[in-house]
């Protein structure tokens, strides 16, 4: 099971649109002719789950995308230890530890303009939904300014395990060829 946590910005306007297409068709033929619209179409729920299906297929592309880079990436030794430092001590404040109880920081390695962390629940038998909400706190605490990505995996009903990639202030994770990057 794979949930999206901290994203890009989603096409929430993909469904909106789709239902006021919908709801238009019913307004132009109050007496039920809209049915034909709907017909030529398809369902509202099938539309919805090309769009989500669409969604999910870009959203898996942009994660590959962002690890092939990640991974790609020369470290640059100065900044990823400074990275790597102030990622791991954000985790031991006392005042953010009690903020962040219910994950632990399992791994993080930084490059030379991206970080990619690994957190997992501190208890393993938390439930997904609550690890996902902690996992949302930790972006609260980040140590610069920066635009990051992330997702939950539950490999195998096993505990949850966050992957989190954040670029180094200045710079945008990598985004697809027909999207401009900022801040390069």
């Amino acid at each position: 099971m794979k949930l999206s946590i901290v994203s890009f910005p989603k096409p929430v306007w993909t469904s909106s649109l789709s239902i006021s297409f919908f709801t238009a068709c019913a307004m132009l033929s109050p007496d039920g002719q809209g049915t034909q619209a709907w017909a030529a179409v398809g369902t509202r729920e099938a539309v919805l789950e090309q769009e989500a299906q669409k969604l999910e297929e870009k959203t898996e592309a942009q994660e590959m995308r962002i690890n092939q880079a990640f991974e790609m990436e020369k470290e640059d030794p100065e900044w990823s230890q400074r990275a790597v430092t102030s990622w791991t001590q954000v985790f031991q404040k006392e005042g953010i530890k009690e903020e962040l109880k219910g994950i632990q920081l399992r791994n993080i390695e930084c490059r030379t303009t991206l970080c990619r962390m690994e957190l997992t629940p501190t208890d393993p038998a938390q439930g997904t939904a609550a690890f996902e909400e902690d996992v949302s706190k930790t972006i609260l605490f980040s140590p610069w300014s920066g635009s990051g990505s992330g997702k939950i995996e539950n490999p195998d009903g096993q505990a949850p395990v966050a992957i989190i990639y954040m670029a180094r202030e200045g710079h945008t994770l990598p985004s697809f060829p027909n999207q401009p990057e900022r801040g390069r």
